[in-house]
């Protein structure tokens, strides 16, 4: 009757002990996986409900800051650029998460088969953001509209590529 309830109380054991920053992991587990798995046996899971869960999270919106024990949705945030590249990225990174609870799970023995979560794939080329370079037109703009003190360094950074540190040496 081992539940995955279980396996993410062993996984934050092991982050107490074994990570550097283990708070946004037990955010997150406390958010998306316990209310969704948490009662569920590890055995009893199946890739086709982990699959579901993980298509649902990338398309729902991402929360908003909100009182203890609501949820709330940033209502806007479909008009962002790149939203479902970002929607997706956070789904594996939640996805991840479960994973390596239950595989910790199974590597302990306290499972008998990983099959289920194993065969659930994550979405592919969400973690890099696409790169834009600005037009000629908008690196106009953006030199007008800095500061007479700036508008050198932005002028030098636009014209070398050079990074902050570089620009300020």
């Amino acid at each position: 009757n081992y539940t995955v309830n279980d396996a993410l109380d062993d996984y934050n054991d092991y982050l107490d002990n074994h990570s550097r920053s283990p708070d946004r992991a037990k955010y997150s587990v406390e958010a998306y996986l316990r209310p969704v798995f948490g009662k569920k046996e590890v055995a009893k899971l199946t890739s086709r409900e982990i699959v579901a869960w993980h298509k649902k999270l990338a398309e729902e919106k991402p929360r908003a800051r909100s009182k203890a024990g609501k949820i709330a949705f940033k209502e806007d945030a479909g008009k962002e650029d790149d939203y479902k590249r970002k929607r997706r990225a956070t789904a594996n990174r939640i996805l991840t998460i479960l994973k390596a609870a239950l595989n910790r799970a199974y590597n302990e023995g306290k499972v008998a088969n990983d099959d289920a979560w194993r065969r659930v794939k994550p979405y592919k080329n969400v973690d890099h953001p696409k790169v834009r370079f600005l037009a000629l037109g908008e690196c106009g703009r953006l030199v007008n509209a800095c500061d007479q003190d700036f508008k050198a360094l932005v002028q030098a950074g636009l014209l070398t590529g050079c990074r902050w540190g570089e620009l300020i040496n």
